[in-house]
């Protein structure tokens, strides 16, 4: 058994920009062999640009992405490692108007298990 902490302290959660060789490499040449990661693309979030900030579009995280693409680089050069990700949570059930776009980077990824659910606890 394998912990990594991605907590910087606060009460969120800092993920590595290169997934690869930040989290998943790390944890491989420890010997993990299924890795767990009950995280997901988290929005809204404020992009900013010379021009000004916005808040992102309601599909910015339903799509493949860095995050989405190191994983599966990872995977397809260490194919007995199995990556499971949280689908991601965007109150689809109580308000898919708002969020239709449920699926998060990076379990957008094609090499790795989304793992999802049909029912919210309230």
């Amino acid at each position: 058994l394998v912990v990594q902490d991605l907590s910087p302290g606060l009460d969120n959660i800092s993920v590595p920009v290169d997934l690869a060789s930040g989290l998943l490499a790390p944890a491989y040449a420890a010997g993990v062999r299924i890795h767990s990661n009950s995280w997901s693309c988290a929005m809204p979030e404020v992009l900013c640009s010379d021009t000004g900030c916005k808040w992102t579009p309601s599909h910015y995280c339903n799509r493949y992405d860095a995050a989405a693409a190191d994983l599966d680089s990872f995977v397809w050069s260490n194919p007995d490692m199995l990556v499971v990700v949280a689908a991601g949570d965007g109150d689809a059930r109580t308000q898919p108007e708002v969020n239709p776009f449920t699926v998060r980077s990076p379990a957008t990824c094609k090499n790795c298990l989304a793992v999802g659910a049909a029912h919210a606890w309230l």
